[in-house]
This record gives structure tokens, C-alpha cells and sequence, in this order.
């Protein structure tokens, strides 16, 4: 990654179901991005506990394209 993405590439992720379940994890995710790369962005797109299904977004993260890598 280091030797093929510019260092200062911005890029967009998204966790998407790929089943039914209900949402646990999410603020942990958000952590462990955080220590990864304190300027990424995390933000949740659903609230913690609730159903979702195959196919919704879950979360979003933004920043550099390296650290979402």
C-alpha cells in the first residue's frame, strides 16, 4: 500500500451485511479505526442493537486511502 497509494489519497469504505443479524460491535469498530489513523472518520449508519438485513449499510469511514487499507 505504502508503495502504490499516495499518501495523501482520500477514499470512502463502507461495511455493508452481507446477512440478517443485529448490530453489536459498531462503537468498538469505530475504536479500532480511531487507533489506526485518528483522523479517519467513522460513522455509524445504524444504531447499536438493532436488527438489520443482508445488504445495509452499517458504517462509513473516510480518510486516507492508506489507513483505510
Amino acid at each position: 500500500t505504502l508503495l502504490t497509494v499516495p499518501q495523501e489519497q482520500q477514499a470512502r469504505a463502507v461495511m455493508r451485511a452481507k446477512q440478517d443479524g443485529v448490530l453489536a460491535g459498531l462503537p468498538i469498530a469505530g475504536e479500532v479505526f480511531r487507533q489506526v489513523d485518528p483522523t479517519l472518520t467513522f460513522r455509524a449508519l445504524m444504531e447499536e442493537g438493532r436488527p438489520f438485513a443482508s445488504g445495509d449499510l452499517l458504517c462509513e469511514i473516510t480518510g486516507g486511502a492508506q489507513s483505510l487499507l
